[in-house]
C-alpha cells in the first residue's frame, strides 16, 4: 500500500492503520485535522438563498503526539536524513560534516570493516593502517609496532626491522632480530652477531663472555689428586680429569700420585684456571720453563717437555710437566727407549 490514505496510513513497511475521525494521513502518520468556518444560512421569504461558503482548516501543529519523526515548522519529517534529523516530534536538526543520522540522532559513525575495509580503526577513526604507530587492516583495531624494532609492512602487519648496529644496542641473532645481548645464550653489543657463552657456567658481562669467578679453587693443573672434584676449574662437558696413577689393568700409568687436568675446551676460547697453564685444546697441564732439561719446576716424578706435533715438530709455547718415563717405561715409551733423564727416545 502507498501508506498515504486515511484508511491505510503508514510508512517504512510498518502495518497500515486506519486514521480516526478528525485525522488525516500525513507522511505515513495520522495527524489531527482542524476545520474553521462554515456558511451562514440566508433569510428570505419563499425561497432561501444559499448560505455562504466555509473556509477549510489545515492540519494542526507538529508535536510529539502527531509526529514520530522531527518537525520542520509544522511539517512532520521522517527525521532520518542528514538535512533533517530527529525523532519524537523534536525540531529537525542538520548533521554536521562527518556525522550520520542514526535513529534520529546526529552521531559519529562507528569504524568497522564495512566503512574501513583497507585500514584500521583507532577508536571511531579509520586510519590508513600503514603507520608504525597505527598498523592494521580489514577494519581491525590499530596496533602500535615496537619502537625501533618493528615497522608496518605494505601488508599492514608489524614486522621486525633488520637488526644492525644502527638500530640495536645489544646483539643480532641468526633470525635478524635484536636481542638485549646480556644473556649467556645471546651475548653481544652494538649490533654485533650474538654469541653463545659455552660452557653455560660462564657469564655475559658488557657484551662479552667471561669466565666465572671462583673456578680457580682446588688443586691446580699438574697437582696430585685422587678424585676429579679435588681439581680446580670447570668440568666442561665432563673433560676435567684427575689422571690416575694406576691403569685399568692394574699396571702403573706413570702419573705418580695422580695429576689434575682441568678442562679448557670452550667454543669461545680455551681458558685454564691459571693463565700460566698450558692448554692442548682440551685439557690444562702445568707449564714449566725449561723443556728437555729434566724436572725443571715440575714436582717429583715429572719432567718438563714440549708437545710434539704430528709431523714431529715442536708446538710453540707448549712446555709442560709430563711423567718421568722411568716411573713406568712401558706405559710411557712403548717400543721406544726410556732414558735416564726421564725422556723417551
Amino acid at each position: 500500500m502507498a501508506g498515504n490514505s486515511a484508511f491505510a496510513c503508514g510508512v517504512l513497511g510498518v502495518a497500515c492503520q486506519p486514521c480516526q475521525s478528525g485525522q488525516s494521513c500525513a507522511l505515513g502518520t495520522c495527524v489531527a485535522v482542524t476545520n474553521t468556518g462554515g456558511g451562514t444560512g440566508g433569510s428570505g421569504g419563499g425561497t432561501a438563498t444559499g448560505g455562504g461558503t466555509g473556509t477549510g482548516g489545515g492540519p494542526g501543529a507538529c508535536t510529539a503526539s502527531t509526529c514520530a519523526g522531527c518537525c520542520s515548522g509544522n511539517t512532520c519529517q521522517l527525521g532520518n536524513t542528514l538535512a533533517e534529523c530527529g525523532a519524537n516530534g523534536a525540531a529537525c536538526t542538520t548533521c554536521g560534516s562527518g556525522l550520520s543520522c542514526v535513529n534520529g540522532r546526529c552521531q559519529a559513525p562507528s569504524c568497522n570493516s564495512c566503512n574501513c575495509p583497507t585500514g584500521c580503526c583507532q577508536g571511531t577513526v579509520c586510519q590508513p593502517g600503514t603507520l608504525p604507530s597505527a598498523c592494521g587492516g580489514n577494519g581491525n583495531a590499530c596496533v602500535a609496532c615496537g619502537s625501533g624494532t618493528a615497522t608496518c609492512s605494505s601488508q599492514r602487519q608489524c614486522v621486525a626491522t633488520q637488526c644492525s648496529p644502527a638500530n640495536c644496542a645489544g646483539c643480532c641473532d641468526s633470525a635478524g632480530l635484536c636481542q638485549s645481548g646480556t644473556s649467556v645464550q645471546s651475548c653481544g653489543l652494538n649490533g654485533s652477531f650474538c654469541q653463545s657463552c659455552f660452557p653455560l657456567t660462564n657469564t655475559c658481562t658488557a657484551g662479552s663472555c667471561v669466565r666465572d669467578a671462583g673456578v680457580s679453587g682446588g688443586t691446580p693443573a699438574g697437582g696430585a689428586c685422587t678424585d676429579v672434584d679435588q681439581c680446580a676449574g670447570e668440568d666442561t662437558f665432563g673433560l676435567k680429569f684427575c689422571t690416575s696413577p694406576v691403569l685399568s689393568d692394574g699396571g702403573q700409568s706413570g702419573w705418580v700420585g695422580g695429576a689434575c687436568a682441568p678442562s679448557c675446551f670452550s667454543l669461545v676460547g680455551g681458558m685454564c684456571p691459571s693463565s700460566a697453564d698450558y692448554c692442548n685444546g682440551v685439557s690444562c697441564f702445568q707449564s714449566c720453563p725449561a723443556p728437555g732439561a729434566g724436572r725443571s719446576t715440575c714436582r717429583v716424578g715429572y719432567v718438563c717437555s714440549n708437545n710434539r706435533l704430528s709431523d714431529g715438530g715442536v708446538e710453540p709455547n707448549s712446555a709442560h710437566c709430563v711423567p718421568n718415563c722411568n716411573n713406568a717405561p712401558a706405559a710411557r715409551c712403548g717400543m721406544r727407549t726410556c732414558l735416564a733423564s726421564g725422556y723417551c727416545q
